[in-house]
């Protein structure tokens, strides 16, 4: 048989101390970047409304990629804006409403079709896809 080297209490202290020491590193940086991809596919997404030369209301409804489940969805009765503040690439986001005169919608973050994009008097029925 051969013979078993003999560590001491010491060393092996040492050697489990700089394994955690790695491993807390390593998961880490893990973590960090975990949460810097989950950050960066949620949006604040601001949806501008400007209506002029008449009057006009906007309803924003703000739909799950796939599912189709609502997730947001807001009303204007006047210029402003509508925020949703969980939109995620792959989301979908519907316009409905009416304007007595011009109407225009620009979205802050890239869309499919792109913003801004302008209506004139009547009703406003339009989809866009979060990119």
């Amino acid at each position: 048989m051969a013979a078993k080297k003999k560590v001491s209490k010491k060393n092996l202290l040492k050697a489990a101390i700089k394994k955690v020491e790695k491993d807390k590193i390593e998961l880490s940086n893990t973590a960090l970047l975990t949460a810097t991809v989950a950050a960066a596919a949620v949006k604040a997404t601001t949806i501008a409304v400007t209506f002029t030369e008449g009057l006009g209301n906007l309803t924003a409804t703000l739909f799950k990629n796939l599912t189709g489940a609502i997730i947001g969805h807001d009303s204007l009765s006047a210029s402003g804006n509508i925020i949703f503040n969980n939109a995620n690439t792959g989301d979908a986001i519907s316009i409905n409403g009416v304007c007595t005169g011009k109407a225009v919608i620009n979205i802050d973050v890239a869309t499919d079709p792109p913003t801004p994009v302008k209506f004139a008097a009547g009703n406003i029925n339009f989809g866009f896809d979060i990119l």
